[in-house]
């Protein structure tokens, strides 16, 4: 997966570069003699501007100069003036291209003011911020001085502006969308990749912080793309505030990467990690401080930047080859996108200084698609890692549930207990009273005289034998509970009085016909209640259950006996007679 993104990578680099190479080659055909410049007088009045643009170039305060350099601003200086001749030999090559940073604009065609931007007064302390220019020249018939008119609030940003071009109108704006390839080709890569980790990474917890920074870090990286393409003056013409925008990205970007790193290296690791992001935090803050205090901090601070990642970086690189050698997965894929990223940010660098291309083009934001192979490996670790959490999960839960199954359940007959019944009733009735159902309760005769001359041995023989006879005839819809010694609970769904009765004679003949003890008949009695619904309680339906059962006992025992009601609606108590019937 990492080859392949790599693979892909450079192919879209070198598509980028075949696509600037292939632009439409807009020389400065119609562009007649050297350029000149020379310091402006800032507050002039405009007549004397007309007069200054009409005699451009024809002064010996003029001085030549190439666009491979910068004129030479001289301190406090805030006006300068740019000329050049133009001819009408290519009508067609019409349309002027350029781009300047922190400063207003006019364009003069002889004495003829055909272009201004911005204003020719203090615009501080944010200045008049970056944008490109296309200036449609009018035609002309014969050679004419052209001349531009720069004013900046600060002496250093005074004349930096990207290479004038001249060409027709179509062939310009192929040219100003070529210089968006890297941004075009990668932004909805970044946004599809932040899309996808914001559904799905907040359900993380164990990796929740690694999730947000990748977050950050592809949103600065799509921001600052955003900030420094060209389409987006078409929509969004707000050159000081994508200036700032860009520079600051710019200085945070290494920041949010590193703390990437960070995250996924082992714990002695860390402090490595932290002092480069330190040294990138502390650059940042400087810069912008001696942004806030006129001295161009955000660009003059440049240098050190560009300087600082290679010094920075070998100490991260070198915890995250560490990091590799003890078998971090996570390290291994990381390493990739912040060599990309790395490498691409130094290139962009050294490219703005050497001034390889006519515009400045950034290439770091090909990295993005080298966050690509990491973020997939990210995801799925993490979805393992989840699967794997759940499938435990369940695992735990199973032996929870057997752990309680076996707190509910009667361990030598195998029968749930009385609590489970107490559960039982208090879940069926909790939701709504309006059900319909029976229970039966039976208890074995005699029972004590079992223990008492045969020993509890035998009785629990008794016990296991009985209550698998009859759970062998039951099934899980009528489910059986040891009340407590020799006495057993059976709930009867959807079953009246003459149905649960039915059920209860066919134990106590299956008991009465079944050999329990060699040494001895056992016979069971059974008691039957019917819940009364609304009017009824848990509390009432027991006491009819368990009334009928003794009034079974009292009957000669090895019988069925079901609930009768009095005139208040009570069960029939006779409790004096209880303790006898047990004997």
């Amino acid at each position: 997966m990492q080859r392949k993104c790599i693979a892909a990578s450079l192919i879209l680099f070198l598509f980028f570069v075949i696509g600037l190479a292939a632009a439409p080659s807009a020389e400065a055909a119609v562009l007649a003699g050297s350029w000149q410049y020379r310091a402006g007088v800032p507050g002039a009045e405009l007549s004397d501007d007309e007069n200054l643009a009409v005699h451009a170039g024809q002064s010996a305060d003029w001085d030549s100069f190439t666009f491979s350099a910068q004129p030479q601003v001289l301190p406090g200086q805030q006006e300068i003036w740019l000329t050049t001749r133009v001819t009408g030999d290519a009508p067609d090559q019409n349309m002027l291209l350029f781009a300047t940073t922190g400063q207003a604009v006019r364009v003069w065609l002889g004495a003829r003011l055909i272009y201004a931007d911005g204003e020719f007064q203090s615009m501080q302390p944010f200045g008049h911020g970056s944008k490109w220019h296309m200036v449609l020249l009018p035609a002309v018939s014969e050679e004419t001085q052209l001349t531009f008119q720069f004013y900046a609030d600060y002496p250093y940003q005074l004349g930096r502006f990207d290479d004038f071009t001249l060409g027709s109108t179509k062939d310009q704006t192929l040219r100003l969308f070529a210089y968006d390839i890297p941004y075009v080709v990668t932004l909805p890569v970044a946004v599809m990749i932040i899309m996808i980790l914001i559904m799905y990474a907040f359900n993380q917890a164990a990796w929740k912080r690694l999730n947000i920074n990748v977050i950050i870090m592809l949103a600065m990286m799509s921001l600052w793309m955003i900030s420094v393409s060209n389409v987006k003056q078409l929509f969004l013409d707000w050159p000081v505030f994508w200036y700032y925008i860009a520079r600051i990205m710019m200085y945070l970007l290494p920041i949010a990467g590193n703390m990437i790193i960070y995250e996924v290296v082992e714990n002695d690791l860390k402090p490595k990690v932290r002092l480069a992001v330190s040294a990138y935090a502390v650059l940042a803050v400087l810069a912008m401080l001696a942004e806030g205090l006129g001295l161009n901090g955000l660009d003059r601070c440049r240098v050190a930047f560009y300087a600082l990642i290679p010094a920075a970086q070998i100490p991260v690189f070198y915890c995250m080859i560490v990091s590799i050698r003890r078998q971090n997965v996570y390290t291994r894929f990381a390493m990739i996108p912040m060599l990309g990223l790395s490498l691409l940010g130094v290139l962009d660098g050294v490219f703005a200084y050497l001034h390889l291309y006519p515009w400045h083009i950034y290439l770091a934001p090909l990295s993005v698609y080298t966050y690509v192979a990491f973020v997939v490996f990210m995801l799925r670790e993490q979805l393992t890692r989840e699967r794997q959490l759940r499938e435990h999960e369940i695992g735990l839960k199973y032996e929870i549930a057997l752990a309680i199954e076996r707190s509910e359940v009667d361990v030598l007959t195998n029968c749930r207990n009385r609590g489970a019944f107490e559960d039982f009733m208090r879940e069926r009735l909790s939701n709504t009273k309006d059900i319909h159902f029976s229970l039966v309760m039976m208890d074995i005769d005699c029972f004590k005289s079992v223990n008492d001359r045969f020993g509890h041995d035998a009785g629990d023989v008794v016990l296991k034998k009985i209550t698998a006879l009859i759970r062998s005839r039951l099934d899980k819809m009528h489910p059986f509970f040891r009340w407590g010694g020799e006495e057993f609970v059976i709930y009867c769904p959807e079953m009246g009085l003459p149905e649960a009765v039915e059920l209860a004679e066919s134990f106590r003949q299956l008991v009465e016909q079944t050999e329990i003890l060699p040494e001895k008949r056992v016979t069971i009695s059974a008691g039957v209640a019917f819940w009364h619904g609304l009017e009824d309680s848990s509390v009432n339906i027991f006491k009819r259950m368990d009334d009928a059962l003794y009034r079974a006992k009292r009957n000669g025992r090895n019988t069925v006996a079901t609930e009768t009601l009095d005139e208040s609606g009570g069960a029939e108590v006779e409790a004096n007679e209880r303790e006898d019937s047990k004997i």
